[in-house]
């Protein structure tokens, strides 16, 4: 199809664009999983297969697949609609682009030239005309091919079955939730990292909104140039000891700036435990064993960040908002 689609299915599918095309289907027989793809060691003993290499690259073939799945649903539902018209896919969007990305008004044009005038180092208007020009046709186009796209899905009542990767993570630790919820949230967090403050909002939302079919359990993952985390997730690990650690979990993120040894010690009284024995259990770094156990096993899961949520093994990564939480719990739920 004419650049017009790629462009707009880039956008679609983000990276996709850089990686290279998916094949066109042969009708070969799949390779099987257990397919040796590399032997090593002495007399090349040691082996590495298809499935092992697949496993070790889930997330990465999950998403390629996703957006090679978006591209081939895409291009027939296109077919589908030019063969109405009587035209190939070709010439059905060429016009279609043209629809799309009519020439721009002149207040357009100046508005934008005002806007950015300081990127165009002191060229004058007509000097940079056909660029503005280009680049606003572009993405009216751009904009027009998504917006059409997202109809033509919803008009043929598309829905994606792909599989997903899970991941296999201990949900161990405080949690919130009945133990026998359908859905399980594994939170990796850290006390001193501003995005996981703003994402444990989003976190409560969904145990609140799902109640009694969310179970959110809270893991220990102080990131290495956060100085102050691995003291502060030992301090949530004490106050749990004494069954206190949410309160103590809401004052730490509340107070990021008070995450010094005293600081803490000032939140757990406010937390409501018994003081001596709060200090004594930071003091000793009783439990800074089991918070490095709990980063290590955040490693093997795959997080490389704060905040990252495990939603029955599904993968968010960041502070993403409610509705993308909302989204994979529902389909955990329609799933059950």
């Amino acid at each position: 199809m004419k650049q017009l689609l790629v462009v707009a299915l880039c956008a679609l599918c983000a990276s996709a664009c850089s990686k290279p095309a998916a094949p066109e289907a042969t009708g070969a027989v799949a390779t099987p999983p257990s397919t040796v793809v590399a032997t090593y060691g002495d007399n090349n003993s040691k082996k590495i297969t298809l499935g092992e290499l697949d496993a070790s690259m889930a997330k990465e073939l999950y998403q390629f697949r996703r957006q090679a799945l978006e591209t081939m649903i895409l291009r027939n539902l296109v077919k589908v609609d030019a063969a109405k018209t009587g035209k190939d896919e070709d010439e059905f969007l060429q016009e279609m682009g043209a629809q799309l990305g009519p020439p721009p008004s002149e207040e357009e044009i100046k508005a934008v030239f005002e806007a950015n005038k300081d990127a165009f180092q002191g060229r004058p208007l007509e000097a940079v005309r056909p660029m503005i020009e280009q680049r606003m046709r572009q993405e009216k186009q751009k904009d027009g091919m998504l917006a059409y796209f997202d109809g033509l899905k919803k008009q043929a009542n598309v829905k994606v079955s792909l599989p997903e990767p899970r991941v296999a993570v201990a949900a161990t630790g405080p949690s919130k939730g009945p133990p026998e919820a359908p859905v399980t949230i594994v939170e990796f967090s850290d006390f001193q990292c501003p995005y996981c403050a703003q994402a444990r909002k989003v976190a409560d939302q969904a145990v609140t909104a799902f109640a009694g079919k969310v179970r959110l359990v809270f893991r220990d993952y102080p990131l290495g140039f956060h100085d102050k985390a691995p003291k502060a997730a030992e301090a949530g690990q004490c106050a749990d000891e004494q069954g206190k650690f949410w309160p103590m979990h809401d004052w730490m993120f509340e107070h990021q700036d008070k995450l010094d040894p005293a600081g803490l010690k000032e939140g757990a009284k406010i937390a409501g435990v018994d003081q001596a024995k709060f200090d004594g259990c930071l003091d000793s770094g009783k439990f800074a064993d089991k918070v490095k156990a709990s980063t290590k096993a955040g490693q093997e899961a795959g997080v490389s960040g704060t905040p990252a949520f495990f939603i029955n093994g599904r993968l968010i990564s960041g502070a993403q908002p409610f509705d993308k939480f909302k989204e994979m719990i529902d389909q955990e739920l329609e799933a059950k």
